[in-house]
């Protein structure tokens, strides 16, 4: 009827890309954008690790507070 439509290609286009994309997160490697991607036990150690330096912030500063410092 002469009128415009999408080629048929876009749709697997697009379930391409979301496949790569889910493929990516799963594995963990970076996406676009990404700087690096973490390993799992990399990113258990940098919750270790972020949680031992809150917790070291909270003591240097209840000892300011507390005029130790």
């Amino acid at each position: 009827m002469g009128q415009v439509r999408a080629h048929p290609l876009l749709a697997e286009l697009r379930a391409s890309r979301t496949l790569v994309a889910r493929l990516l997160s799963q594995i963990g490697l970076p996406g676009e954008g990404d700087e690096v991607a973490l390993t799992p036990l990399q990113r258990r150690s940098k919750r270790g690790n972020d949680g031992r330096w809150a917790a070291h912030r909270e003591s240097v500063a209840r000892r300011r507070a507390a005029g130790l410092e």
